[in-house]
């Protein structure tokens, strides 16, 4: 599941919010919180532990043979090993730096009465205080309305899902 950002339009209209072309009459709304999402850096590093332990393992044993083999290795086989060791270990390093550099995110949760929760995530936080505190408002004052184009990070589940993410949940991991 890739995550990047799309700008999505949050928007107050005759009592209707809608966030992109989803639609919540705001007497519905229940809840309007923030969210922090912090990238899970530490279960980066575990991972890339894990998965990069046996081929580290085989290329390890393979450079002991080379070494014992000292001048008598033949320089094919020195390459052969090298190209190997590059091929097999640069894309979990290349997967390691992007989580490691994720931002943290923040997300504006809206829970609707019947238990549908929309949501927005951005990179910046006040940019979804802002527009919580705008929801807000529209729900207090009838005569209210706003539009707001905003940088919208999607594709995030919300609830379970076997290898997915999960936002206000326990499970919030940001895979590349």
């Amino acid at each position: 599941m890739t995550h990047g950002s799309d700008k999505i339009q949050v928007r107050v209209h005759n009592r209707i919010l809608w966030v992109g072309d989803d639609a919540y009459p705001l007497p519905n709304i229940a809840s309007v919180r923030p969210k922090t999402i912090v990238p899970r850096r530490w279960a980066a590093v575990r991972e890339f532990v894990v998965r990069v332990a046996r081929p580290a393992g085989y290329i390890a044993g393979g450079t002991i043979v080379l070494a014992c083999l000292g001048d008598k290795a033949p320089f094919a086989l020195q390459l052969a090993l090298a190209l190997v060791s590059g091929i097999v270990l640069a894309p979990h390093v290349v997967r390691l730096v992007r989580r490691l550099r994720q931002p943290w995110l923040y997300a504006l949760l809206i829970g609707v009465g019947s238990g549908q929760t929309a949501f927005v995530i951005n990179s910046d936080r006040a940019i979804v205080h802002d527009l919580m505190e705008r929801i807000v408002h529209a729900v207090n004052h009838p005569t209210a309305e706003f539009s707001v184009t905003v940088e919208h990070w999607g594709d995030w589940v919300l609830g379970d899902k076997i290898g997915g993410d999960k936002v206000g949940g326990d499970k919030i991991e940001m895979p590349s």
